[in-house]
């Protein structure tokens, strides 16, 4: 982008700390988020990744209410909410890696 100015004579606008900020932000979120999807995925299998990212509107449905204002899940929604709880806990006690590390086996998977 810097270079533009000289190649081909486009304006381009001085960089502003105020609108570099927010996107720097967004960037280390995604590298951040990137990082520990491939340690999970180092440390543990496929299966466990899966189960975790689905377990992501048990926290994501708390955190809405909490601090977005919206309304609570219905009693259908929650069920749902249940019973991937459910599932998740019925694959945690069965997988392998569980048993033999406890919970340091979900470490790089729980900060994803």
């Amino acid at each position: 982008i810097w270079c533009l100015p000289y190649i081909n004579g486009t304006v381009v606008d001085k960089i502003e700390w105020v609108k570099v900020k927010p996107y720097l932000i967004y960037v280390a979120s995604f590298s951040v988020g990137i990082y520990t999807n491939m340690k999970a995925l180092e440390t543990s299998n496929v299966d466990t990744v899966i189960v975790f990212r689905c377990c992501t509107p048990l926290v994501v449905s708390i955190l809405d209410f909490l601090f977005l204002g919206r309304e609570f899940p219905n009693l259908r929604s929650i069920a749902a909410l249940v019973a991937l709880l459910v599932g998740a806990y019925n694959y945690v006690t069965s997988d392998s890696a569980f048993m033999l590390d406890g919970l340091s086996a979900y470490f790089w998977v729980s900060i994803y």
